[in-house]
């Protein structure tokens, strides 16, 4: 009110006014005057990191051996991390974009991000301000399995046989070029007896459908999901066809489920909040482009995590999938109990005669 007022009432007809500064909070004056809500003014946002990495899972890694979760050759901390970037230096500069790169090299700015906190950095550095008390999960709320577990087969084993693998995918192939979408994957195990959901792969980045395709099936062989759901509103469809189809060629089983959406995403992803809360949904600090934007959520510039997240848990939730195939030999079909030989099977084992 005060600069609407007084100061944009100074000076005269051919007075200009300039407001240079950081965006310390999302409702500041800055961030108003950026906003479409403010015309009429010739708008600049600048931000340290101009494009971020698309290997989010090698740059996880690195944070885990920054933090000492992880060891590389024998250690962990700075100086490891630092030998590991060297190691992977090309993988990890791959497609960055810095805006002053003299002073603050990629590299830099992500141990900055790292020690300084994603909020200051977020805030601070990519004129980006979050309020935490006003984002919807809180990161006093999370709960992370690998504070128990050092692998996904060490919490495999914890479960004694008693878990399944359920995994689901936002292709979110709405935008193009350099501000496009990503793609998450994202894989949970849920331990039958307790219902706890843990979150075992958290895979978010840019990906051409050819490859989000390729990359569903690599996740298929290595956990052997037991059901997969897809979302396809519209032109997404199309994508879970082709996955179907490529899967039967490659001789890998996927139950895929088809997923429509009708209802209003911020509702769908605020349902995960019970599941946080009460420690039902369980996180890797190693996912953390993730566990980012739930941190950020809603206000984030990105949500694929998150609405990938959410189908995961919503695939849980549906049965499996029984039929009975009639034996032709006897004339008595499968579920007969005076049959040998039982021919009941999930649907994983026939998904093409399902189909």
């Amino acid at each position: 009110e005060w600069f609407n007022k007084s100061v944009l009432k100074s000076g005269t007809g051919v007075t200009n006014v300039i407001v240079v500064g950081t965006i310390l909070h999302f409702d500041s004056l800055l961030a108003t005057l950026l906003s479409v809500k403010t015309p009429g003014w010739t708008k600049r946002k600048y931000q340290a990191v101009r494009r971020f990495s698309e290997n989010a899972e090698l740059w996880s890694t690195w944070e885990s051996v920054y933090r000492h979760i992880e060891e590389f050759e024998g250690n962990g901390g700075s100086k490891a991390a630092e030998a590991f970037f060297e190691a992977n230096r090309e993988k990890l500069l791959e497609n960055t974009d810095v805006l002053w790169p003299e002073v603050d090299d990629y590299y830099k700015l992500m141990v900055m991000r790292i020690r300084e906190g994603r909020a200051s950095f977020d805030s601070e550095k990519q004129n980006e301000p979050v309020n935490p008390d006003e984002c919807m999960f809180q990161e006093s709320e999370f709960v992370y399995w690998n504070d128990e577990y050092d692998t996904v087969e060490d919490l495999i084993d914890a479960c004694n046989g008693n878990c399944t693998i359920y995994g689901a995918c936002d292709p979110s192939m709405g935008r193009l070029g350099k501000n496009s979408d990503d793609s998450a994957i994202i894989v949970l195990l849920k331990h039958e007896s307790t219902g706890v959901m843990y979150v075992i792969d958290a895979d978010i980045r840019r990906r051409k459908p050819d490859r989000i395709i390729e990359s569903i099936i690599e996740y298929q062989r290595l956990r052997k999901i037991q059901r997969f759901g897809m979302e396809v509103n519209q032109y997404q469809q199309f994508l879970s066809d082709e996955l179907k189809r490529r899967s039967q060629q490659a001789g890998v089983s996927i139950d895929v489920l088809d997923v429509t959406h009708t209802s209003d995403k911020l509702g769908r992803i605020q349902k995960l909040q019970a599941f946080i809360s009460s420690g039902q949904l369980r996180f890797s600090r190693r996912h953390s482009v993730l566990l980012d934007q739930l941190r950020q959520f809603p206000f984030g510039a990105h949500d694929d995590g998150p609405d990938a997240l959410e189908l995961a848990v919503q695939v849980c939730a549906v049965p499996p999938f029984t039929f009975t195939v009639f034996n032709y030999r006897n004339g008595r079909s499968s579920s007969d109990p005076l049959d040998d030989e039982r021919l009941w099977r999930p649907i994983e084992e026939l998904p093409y005669l399902w189909q």
